[in-house]
């Protein structure tokens, strides 16, 4: 190989050099078979660096690179835009890319296809992880207009519209909730799920949404929102204050995010993020799941497109997959190698994850599906800024002579928290049904708040006086409470004489937490050392007893994070390409119609046995075949690759062949019914070996992707077709 320094060279032409250095690299057998197909007989002596130099020649025929257009199809330009668009990128990874959309075995005879047509290479992973396919940089040119990221991401067709749309989530949902883990610190099994007698409050109270309260104490906990203990769940109030501060959606996007699984600091916030980015991208027809997942996946690679490599030259896309799995610390390439796939799967695992929390939290809804029943999933108004009330915050809290309030949609999340200190749940709705009893009182008081401080608050949100009897009962409540009181920290005791000097005492004045009697001191102090440091400042000679005061804990808040940003579109909202903005729809049939009928004419003319026409027309049909002058008999070799029906000789030949080759094999069997329109029952993976019985023979395959052994009778199979594997099998990395 050329001793380059490709950093500094322009980043086209290191392509290039990739692409001629990854053909360069083929063992001798499809590398000569690649070349005869495109160049004909290959003369004697022969250097392959020149051979592969006229190849990029051939390929800058005007007729050729027509052809090769004209031959893309949807899915051809679906995959090309992948490879394109995500980094790094290997065969496992658009595999998962498009799960549920297209089988393992048709993108893999599809990946062999866009190889053998020139248009995607593959060049060796770097530090031992799986060769990294690429598009073809001396087709970028004319392929440039049909790559882009809406081929990706294409809008649903309606089949059915969803009649039944599920409540979006809410802040009066939120404050509901809360209310009812105050009023009920036992909610909650050792395990965390629910208690049934829980469940049976929740069926009553919040009818419909027993999932979403799931979600929604999962959420909490891997906040840090809840806190357990022996003696039940409690709400960090303060935690709460810090996240309610964070406007409405990225308080949504965390719960969402933290519901889906518990995650590091960086990651719920990254996740989060993610989330805020898909919905912006999401058109108002909706998505499929499926496409769903593929957007998110793309934006999550171009959302960290500007952080810089690692030091060990890994790209941003291997860092993002190695962030799930910790694969920086993997010792060897086999652990390094596993956990890469491994890891890939869990990132697609987490964004499904993400989504379903989504969904089931009621940031997405379920708008319809299509023909083939996929769910589209389209945002709901919770994300819609217009759906915050802007009604006067002074008419939303109506408190009736029995002590029932009604609580109206309008206030924030940070306005409902403090009122969830004294008002149970009693029925979630458009209008929320709490009640307020004498146990929900003192549990406001034992939070600081006085009978005075209760009024103050539901008068901010009343418009109309608060009832006198409602008055009495919390004043009373407060008087009873107030009358008896267990105190635990440091107390110091003064003489009487001397508690004015001790009260304007600058130096001991902030360590006064409260004034519990004439020249009695409860003290903010906690600790031993810090009553030491106080004696020694005030020439004191005598500690009270011990008692623990209320602490000032400091609490993190939550990483802000960025309005939701689509990553997918330029500034007029058009999807665009990440190569230059621009997508061309195939559309040329006719052309295609008449090069197919020029070909079959000129095979008309030849003078052809039956095998050769066959692997003529066999390589016409995969779209090699771009120029009349590749029909050179010299350039035939024929192999049979599939069999059919009642040939069992021929079935297990090509078993044979793909054994010792270690090629794969696709085994279809008709359908069990007389259903026309049911597809044939396929199976697709590597074969191990044949068993031979006196009826039948049986061939063990190993399935892909899943990896698990199954024997397949082979009499009975309609068809097994032999599938060459990679050009690039053999590429290993250098590095």
């Amino acid at each position: 190989m050329l001793n380059i320094n490709r950093t500094e060279l322009d980043p086209h032409v290191r392509r290039v050099i990739d692409w001629r250095e990854s053909l360069v690299k083929l063992p001798d057998k499809p590398f000569f078979e690649l070349i005869r197909m495109y160049l004909g007989e290959i003369k004697t002596p022969y250097n392959k660096q020149k051979l592969v130099e006229d190849l990029g020649g051939f390929l800058h025929k005007k007729n050729v690179r027509e052809n090769i257009v004209l031959f893309l199809d949807d899915m051809d330009i679906e995959i090309i835009s992948t490879v394109w668009n995500i980094p790094d990128v290997s065969q496992d990874t658009i595999v998962e890319f498009f799960k549920g959309k297209y089988s393992f075995s048709v993108l893999y005879e599809r990946f062999l296809n866009l190889e053998e047509r020139l248009i995607l290479y593959r060049k060796a992973g770097r530090y031992g992880e799986p060769a990294e396919m690429g598009v073809n940089p001396l087709l970028e040119d004319i392929l440039k207009p049909y790559i882009s990221v809406r081929q990706l991401l294409q809008k649903p067709v309606y089949a059915e519209y969803e009649e039944k749309i599920k409540d979006p989530l809410s802040v009066q949902m939120l404050g509901a909730f809360i209310s009812y883990i105050a009023a009920h610190p036992d909610l909650c099994k050792a395990d965390g799920s629910f208690k049934k007698k829980t469940v049976a409050d929740f069926k009553e109270i919040f009818p419909g949404l027993l999932k979403r309260l799931h979600c929604l104490i999962s959420g909490f906990r891997n906040l840090m929102l809840l806190k357990d203990s022996e003696s039940g769940t409690f709400l960090d109030y303060k935690k709460f204050e810090k996240f309610t501060e964070l406007p409405q959606e990225m308080q949504y996007a965390y719960l969402c995010a933290s519901s889906a699984g518990r995650l590091s600091r960086d990651e719920l916030r990254r996740e989060a993020q993610l989330l805020l980015d898909t919905i912006a991208a999401i058109p108002q027809t909706g998505y499929t799941f499926e496409t769903l997942v593929r957007a998110a996946y793309l934006i999550s690679i171009k959302s960290i497109g500007n952080d810089s490599q690692s030091l060990t030259g890994k790209g941003r896309f291997s860092k993002m997959l190695e962030s799930r799995k910790g694969l920086a610390n993997s010792d060897t390439e086999t652990g390094h190698l596993s956990h890469k796939k491994n890891s890939l799967v869990s990132r697609m695992d987490v964004i499904d994850r993400l989504f379903e929390s989504a969904v089931e939290l009621g940031i997405l809804q379920v708008a319809g599906k299509t023909a083939d029943n996929s769910k589209i999933l389209a945002v709901t108004y919770c994300f819609n800024s217009d759906s915050i009330s802007h009604k006067s915050k002074e008419s939303l809290l109506n408190i009736d002579a029995g002590f029932s309030i009604t609580l109206l949609p309008g206030l924030s999340l940070a306005d409902i928290l403090p009122l969830t200190n004294f008002m149970n749940i009693v029925r979630y709705d458009t209008a929320a049904q709490y009640e307020i009893t004498k146990k929900s009182a003192l549990r406001a008081f034992d939070h600081g708040f006085s009978d005075f401080q209760l009024f103050d608050l539901i008068e901010q949100y009343c418009s109309y006086p608060i009832p006198q009897n409602f008055k009495i009962s919390i004043e009373e409540w407060y008087k009873a409470y107030t009358s008896a009181i267990i105190y635990k920290g440091y107390v110091l005791k003064i003489d009487p004489e001397n508690t004015l000097l001790t009260e304007k005492n600058p130096l001991l004045k902030p360590y006064i937490y409260k004034t519990l009697a004439p020249g009695v001191y409860l003290l903010t102090s906690t600790n031993d050392s810090q009553i030491t440091e106080l004696i020694e400042k005030n020439s004191l000679d005598f500690i009270g007893s011990i008692q623990t005061v209320k602490k000032d804990v400091l609490v993190s808040g939550f990483a802000p994070l960025a309005a939701g940003m689509n990553y997918l579109t330029n500034e007029t909202g058009s999807s665009v390409s990440s190569i230059d903005g621009t997508e061309k729809k195939i559309s040329d049939t006719e052309s295609r119609k008449a090069f197919l009928t020029e070909l079959d004419t000129a095979l008309d003319s030849m003078d052809l046995d039956d095998m050769q026409r066959e692997c003529f027309e066999n390589r016409i049909k995969r779209k090699i075949i771009l120029d009349k002058i590749q029909l050179r008999t010299g350039s035939v070799h024929t192999e049979i690759v599939e069999a059919r029906g009642m040939d069992f000789l021929g079935k297990v030949r090509v078993i044979e062949r793909a054994i010792s080759s270690g090629n794969m094999i696709k085994i279809n069997y008709d359908s069990d019914t007389d259903d026309r329109n049911k597809p044939a029952v396929e199976f697709f993976g590597k074969p191990l070996e044949i068993k031979k019985s006196e009826a039948d023979a049986a061939v063990m395959l190993q399935l892909e992707p899943d990896q698990t052994v199954r024997m397949f009778s082979i009499g009975q199979a309609a068809s097994i077709k032999r599938i060459r594997g990679s050009l690039f099998t053999e590429l290993t990395s250098e590095e």
